[in-house]
């Protein structure tokens, strides 16, 4: 997966409960572009309506941006994701925003689908990321998050 977002193109399809919303990609900038069905319900904040021409921004969207991991959790992923594959705002994403969104938005790498909003699972869980091997003491942090075993 990070391969795919690290790639010139990679994107991640941006969903809310109204339905699909867009794509966002990082090509040098980040952009966010509405999907061909959007309807305005679907806009991911309400200073980012509905239109044709992309939102293009230096840095990550502030709306996407409250939706990757502070404190704790942040510093938890960096440990495990700094060998392999860095802090990529976007793989963050997609890591955590199809399975324990923060907001409304939904995030999943584009041809991989979104998780409905259900109790399905699928993909990387954020619970086993940081239950990857030598985190015995964060064991007894995970019930703090009620996260799912």
């Amino acid at each position: 997966m990070a391969e795919q977002l690290s790639s010139s193109g990679a994107q991640l399809r941006v969903t809310a409960p109204e339905g699909e919303s867009g794509f966002l990609r990082r090509d040098g900038n980040y952009l966010f572009t509405f999907s061909p069905q959007a309807i305005p319900s679907v806009a991911p904040s309400l200073t980012m309506p509905l239109r044709a021409r992309p939102y293009e921004s230096a840095q990550l969207h502030p709306i996407f941006h409250m939706n990757l991991p502070e404190g704790f959790v942040l510093e938890q992923l960096r440990n495990r994701l700094a060998k392999s594959s860095g802090m990529d705002p976007l793989l963050l994403l997609s890591v955590l925003g199809s399975q324990a969104p923060i907001g409304r938005l939904r995030f999943a790498v584009d041809g991989q689908g979104v998780r409905p909003q259900t109790n399905a699972r699928q993909g990387e869980r954020l619970a086993d990321l940081l239950a990857a091997r030598g985190s015995r003491e964060l064991s007894s942090r995970q019930e703090l998050f009620n996260w799912p075993s």
